[in-house]
């Protein structure tokens, strides 16, 4: 369980890296279920990117 915990925070990556991964998997992959899945995926990661850009926006601006 460590090793994995391990390997798991040294392979992290950003949303727009994770993004960016998908999107260029996604332009490989033909036509097929795998590619209606990423699809799927790349417009998940878009909206937590908008999102948490707007509530890092919204916070900052409570703050003053």
């Amino acid at each position: 369980m460590d090793k994995f915990v391990g390997r798991m925070l040294r392979d992290r990556r950003t949303l727009h890296q994770a993004l960016a991964d998908i999107a260029a998997k996604y332009n490989r992959v033909p036509r097929s279920k795998e590619r209606s899945m990423l699809e799927r995926m790349i417009q998940g990661l878009h909206d937590e990117i908008a999102l948490r850009q707007n509530g890092s926006a919204l916070l900052s601006e409570g703050v003053r």
